[in-house]
């Protein structure tokens, strides 16, 4: 066969007729090609190149089948077994609209489980807007009654529900996300393409989204992006670059055209869908996929000039599922308010990195990316819109940790546009007099009142430090966050660093430079961390609130962790030890309180760190965990 390349995907438009009048497609209106036939099918499928394909790429081979409506064809039935009969098992997806709800049923009936692929089932919203997308009344209701059905007849069969994301439902996301869960589907999006060899051939569709609109699509996407992590981690980076695609900055490329094929009606063949045609079926499959205009197109991609989308069938299949480094950066550690429980007073230092120092920070991390912002206040940096906007321009996601009183109205507005950041956490101890006992008069009212600015449009989160002060008040705060719309909150036991821990901690690594307040443990007894925690949960739960303890391990094992014994009894990590962290300075260090610069053999005091199962001044720190 020489040097030629083969084929690892296969995506086959069968019809281009439609009974959907979709707005985010016009093939309804332009439709004129009708159907491959059968024995064009069966002509490619007996194509030596396909044959050697399938051998090179086993069961990584695949054929999707899409339309047009697939299931308006009457031999849809005898396309799949044909597929699978050379090939089997290469027939991965099947997409369709789900109006056909007896056609659809009928060919699971025939195919008896014979064949395992998955239907990608098209919902773009609720009842209203899914049927004012789609262009039929109805629509909404039938699709769904067709799912239940297939799940009920056919419990195994695999559904996606997947959804085009245009500017009409960009606030439907988490809707149809739920929709998919309570369906007992999985669940995937991505924005409109125009593509104007395929479904947008006979008029543009508007793919601008407003700094608001993405702003709602971020809020929505992070829960559904904790729920990739770890599970699928290609889907979780697709949906992480998503809204720096929307803002139309720097698209996604892939090498789709050297392995993955577009097979339309007529018998035209695309390597990219988004780029010119290759040839006609005609010429043969083998002819087109090798020949000139292939090259030349491929040529054209490897050197940058491909037009960019987030096309499942496209970019996504090249996306590496890497997510990249987190970076926690102390980029200031001044702050304008004076609290108790502050574990940085000891290490605020004047000198901090100017805006080219800051970037330059930036700029010296391999695959960074996000950025985690620690204070101090972040906010009070002049400059902290231009350090967010090279952020932005490097597509790297960030998000910030914030007293919230100096973010008022102005500044919220400016975060509109600053399309990386993921998510902003307010610091908040209690209700109002507890709150302001702690931080300052009035300080209770600045945040609440910022974080319900923010709430509108950002995923908004709460932090909540557990001390003898406000144990007994935080169920009443958390009810107070749930009634005002935030949907998470985190409890976060306090770091208290003992001398005889700083003495201890010494003894076993000499070189170790400790800052942090030198303060006693809380009074609060175990039943009663134990007896808040429970109060708070049972109030989250009835509200639909997210509650969280950090550290993970105080929640699992709160006794023997409220004791300070952990390390005795159990093997534990440190999750800052693998992070980067960066003090104000630009200087690598090892965690908030031990500050020995990495550079300086920060890697010889780690090894002994967790060569001794952490130190004694880790014992309630906040990042200590069982697994890292």
């Amino acid at each position: 066969m020489g040097d030629r390349l083969l084929i690892r995907s296969i995506n086959w438009i069968i019809t281009d007729r439609c009974n959907s009048r979709c707005k985010i497609c016009d093939i309804w209106k332009s439709g004129k090609h009708g159907d491959t036939t059968l024995n064009d099918i069966r002509r490619v499928l007996d194509d030596p190149i396909i044959a050697e394909s399938h051998k090179a790429y086993g069961s990584e081979f695949d054929v999707s089948i899409g339309g047009g409506e697939p299931f308006l064809r009457e031999d849809l039935f005898d396309v799949c077994m044909e597929i699978d009969k050379r090939y089997p098992g290469s027939l991965k997806t099947i997409s369709t609209n789900g109006l056909l709800k007896e056609r659809i049923l009928e060919l699971l009936r025939r195919i008896n489980g014979r064949l395992k692929f998955k239907l990608n089932i098209s919902i773009d919203g609720d009842k209203r807007v899914h049927d004012k997308i789609r262009g039929i009344d109805g629509s909404f209701r039938t699709t769904v009654d067709t799912i239940k059905h297939i799940k009920r007849l056919f419990p195994a069969q695999d559904i996606e529900i997947k959804m085009t994301l245009i500017p009409d439902n960009h606030n439907k996301i988490a809707y149809v996300e739920r929709l998919a869960s309570s369906l007992s589907c999985s669940f995937s999006f991505k924005p409109a393409e125009n593509m104007k060899n395929y479904t947008n051939s006979a008029s543009d569709l508007d793919t601008t989204f407003s700094n608001e609109m993405i702003c709602v699509v971020k809020k929505q996407l992070n829960s559904i992006m904790e729920k990739e992590m770890g599970r699928n981690m290609k889907k979780y980076v697709f949906y992480k670059d998503m809204p720096f695609y929307l803002k139309k900055r720097d698209p996604p490329k892939c090498n789709i055209a050297d392995d993955s094929v577009t097979i339309m009606p007529n018998g035209d063949v695309f390597g990219c869908i988004m780029m010119d045609k290759l040839g006609n079926l005609r010429d043969g499959i083998v002819n087109v996929w090798n020949g000139a205009k292939a090259h030349k197109q491929r040529s054209m991609i490897a050197n940058g000039r491909c037009p960019g989308c987030m096309l499942m069938c496209g970019s996504y299949k090249s996306y590496n599922p890497d997510p990249g480094k987190t970076l926690n950066w102390e980029l200031t550690l001044r702050c304008n308010l004076d609290c108790p429980m502050c574990t940085q007073k000891e290490a605020r230092h004047p000198n901090e990195l100017d805006t080219h120092g800051a970037m330059d920070v930036i700029d010296s991390i391999n695959r960074l990316g996000h950025v985690s912002f620690l204070g101090g206040e972040t906010f009070l940096r002049d400059d902290i819109f231009d350090i967010f906007h090279y952020l932005d321009r490097k597509k790297v996601t960030y998000e910030v940790t914030t007293n919230g009183t100096l973010l008022d109205t102005p500044k919220i507005e400016k975060l509109v546009g600053c399309i990386g950041l993921r998510n902003i956490i307010f610091s908040l101890d209690g209700p109002k007099e507890v709150h302001d006992s702690l931080r300052g008069n009035g300080v209770f009212r600045k945040t609440f009142n910022a974080m319900l600015v923010a709430n509108k449009l950002f995923d908004v989160s709460v932090a909540t430090v557990v001390l003898d002060d406000n144990i007994d008040a935080i169920p009443e705060l958390t009810k107070i966050l749930a009634d005002a719309g935030i949907r998470k909150q985190k409890l976060i036991y306090p770091v208290c660093i003992e001398n005889r821990d700083r003495e201890s901690s010494r003894s076993l690594v000499e070189e170790l430079e400790i800052k942090g307040p030198a303060v006693r443990h809380n009074n609060y007894s175990y039943l009663d961390i134990l007896r808040c925690l429970r109060r708070a949960a049972a109030i989250s739960k009835n509200r639909g609130m997210q509650l969280e303890m950090e550290p993970r391990i105080a929640r699992d094992m709160l006794s023997r962790f409220h004791r300070g014994d952990i390390r005795d009894v159990e093997y534990v990590c440190c999750r800052q030890l693998d992070g980067i962290r960066i003090d104000p300075m630009g200087n690598r260090i090892i965690c908030e309180f031990i500050r020995n610069k990495s550079s300086n053999d920060g890697g010889s005091i780690r090894e002994k760190i967790l060569r001794n199962n952490l130190l004694p001044i880790c014992k309630w720190c906040c990042k200590v965990d069982k697994e890292c």
